[in-house]
């Protein structure tokens, strides 16, 4: 009970307080309270005698709490959280005067710390609001990613092979358009007569053509769509795959879309495509298109629907067999813009770093499979070679285990004609690609040897080059043949391949890698080379593994007969 309380209770009982001498402040308090006890108090000045009761308080706590952190030397604010049983919350106190810290307070403070600890410390919202924040961000933080569980994987020996396997399929993005290697070939004049070019081509085709009750021309330009007007501001230029065109139609991705599926380790993110309710009607009325047969009737649903995917391949498709390759690659191109427009925000990240992924077996995904491939064949015909090479190798990237469409098959041969030698060296030394048998490649063991030739590694050169010679004799007897030299050397003359897969494989090979052998230079060290044996030689183990479905969609996509003969029934 304060001093205070005695005297008034002294004072009731009729009797006159016998205290201790004061303190002159607390005299002169009570001489002013004396004074005031009969007066009518007013009540703006009982509020502002409560705020002051509030300041000292305050002041008188912090004071104290100062007092018992220099004797225990440890900070209160320092203290963790849930060891600490500060109450932060005051009870109102009576009115009381201004004083100094008494001896018997600080005794107080050093015997009794768990009466300290209990009384009532002045609230401090804005330090426990900080908390909270530090307390969320270090459970946002526990949610991320740990690196000491990466280095985990990285002891295992998985994790180094999937950083590197990251670091050789990061794309280009840039490379990702053939504009900008026509531009660094030919300047940029080249590119704006080029395109004049396909638009005269264009009129002058589709005036020879009778019968066509629809403008194939006009459909891909949008000049019939209703509405029409063409695509303006950002939209042309913000594409992860494909810049868009000032002439193409304006509307949007129609209902596609694309959510992340999960999140795995060292950063690799799995995708993929999402379609609407609106665009499923769409999709529908596409699949009654399909069935009718009609092509002008797919063209009519291109005008009112110029962004749908499967309505673009399948015209451009249209436009193809029509001998209109300016047409076809121009919705190719649309196709994959629509794509590009619908893809998640952090896909074009991922990609960049090599740690995208899409599940081939979802149906909506494998649009942009169909797409790419054609996409690349379109490429090929220009003669963007590195442009090419760069879609061959986001392909791979989606999807290198399964490697649905087996760009391994053909990814050799477009990194040789974009000069990327360096780059199909360490790619076929890799890792994972080395557990995925790609040593045993035989495009892979021929076109390192042409590698190695372009980098002027000529020692190496020869022994890789004899060594694919020496275990597929029968891949090089087909070489000289298509090569058209009379003189085959004994080492390979008569051999023939042992399997079906190794007769697909070799023909695949000699089909699209004839050109590259067809320099002076490769032409004489293959003479040379496959000339030091007089004889042939005992041939490498004999391949018996079956011919497997992606080999098989990978023939029937490169639409050549003479390929296609060569697949069993049962891959039809």
């Amino acid at each position: 009970m304060s001093s205070r309380a005695i005297r008034k209770a002294q004072r009731q009982l009729g009797q006159e307080p016998n205290l201790a001498p004061k303190d002159p402040d607390v005299a002169q308090s009570d001489a002013e309270e004396d004074n005031t006890a009969g007066a009518r108090p007013n009540p703006f000045s009982l509020l502002d005698a409560s705020n002051d009761e509030n300041e000292e308080d305050d002041a008188s706590s912090a004071r104290r709490v100062e007092l018992m952190e220099s004797q225990e030397g440890v900070s209160f604010s320092e203290r963790p959280v849930g060891d600490s049983n500060i109450s932060t919350k005051r009870k109102k106190k009576k009115k009381k005067t201004k004083k100094k810290t008494t001896a018997n307070e600080i005794a107080v403070g050093k015997t009794d710390r768990s009466k300290v600890q209990e009384s009532q410390l002045p609230a401090q919202p804005n330090k426990a609001s900080v908390d909270d924040i530090d307390l969320a961000l270090s459970s946002v933080s526990l949610t991320k990613p740990d690196p000491s569980e990466h280095d985990g994987l990285l002891d295992q020996g998985d994790g180094s092979a999937l950083l590197q396997l990251c670091s050789l399929l990061a794309v280009d993005l840039q490379s990702l358009r053939a504009a900008n290697e026509m531009r660094r070939l030919f300047g940029r004049a080249a590119l704006g007569s080029d395109n004049d070019d396909q638009n005269e081509g264009r009129a002058g085709r589709r005036r020879g053509q009778e019968g066509r009750q629809l403008d194939l021309a006009g459909a891909v330009a949008g000049r019939n769509m209703p509405g029409g007007g063409g695509l303006q501001g950002l939209s042309l230029r913000r594409n992860v795959f494909v810049p868009g065109k000032e002439e193409w139609p304006r509307g949007t991705a129609g209902g596609l879309g694309m959510e992340v599926v999960c999140r795995e380790q060292i950063g690799i993110t799995k995708y993929r495509f999402v379609h609407s309710t609106s665009y499923q009607d769409v999709q529908r009325q596409f699949d009654t298109c399909v069935e009718s047969m009609d092509p002008d009737r797919m063209i009519q649903l291109l005008q009112f629907n110029p962004y749908h995917i499967a309505t673009l391949l399948q015209v451009s498709e249209i436009a193809k067999h029509e001998g209109d390759h300016a047409t076809a690659g121009d919705l190719l191109e649309r196709a994959l813009f629509s794509l590009g427009r619908a893809v998640h925000s952090t896909f074009s990240i991922t990609l960049s770093r090599g740690q995208a992924r899409l599940d081939f077996r979802c149906p909506e995904n494998k649009e942009l499979w169909v797409a790419a491939w054609r996409y690349i064949g379109n490429l090929s015909m220009r003669g963007t070679w590195k442009t090419a090479h760069e879609w061959a190798k986001l392909l791979l990237s989606l999807d290198p285990e399964d490697d649905p469409y087996c760009m391994r098959l053909l990814i050799d041969q477009l990194a040789l004609r974009s000069r990327q030698t360096q780059y199909l060296i360490d790619l076929a030394h890799s890792t994972h690609f080395q557990k995925q048998g790609w040593s045993k490649l035989p495009n892979i063991r021929v076109s390192l040897a042409l590698a190695q030739q372009q980098l002027n590694q000529q020692d190496s050169c020869r022994r890789t080059l004899f060594s694919a010679i020496k275990d597929l004799p029968w891949l090089f007897n087909r070489l000289f043949q298509e090569l058209g030299l009379n003189k085959i050397p004994p080492s390979v003359w008569g051999s023939e391949a042992r399997t079906e897969h190794e007769k697909l494989l070799s023909e695949l090979y000699v089909h699209g890698a004839k050109d590259l052998w067809k320099t002076p230079e490769a032409t004489a060290l293959l003479v040379e080379v496959a000339g030091i044996s007089p004889e042939m030689l005992p041939a490498g183990p004999l391949d018996e593994s079956p011919i497997s479905m992606n080999e098989a969609r990978h023939v029937l996509l490169s639409e050549n007969p003479s390929l296609m003969a060569l697949l069993p029934s049962l891959q039809y």
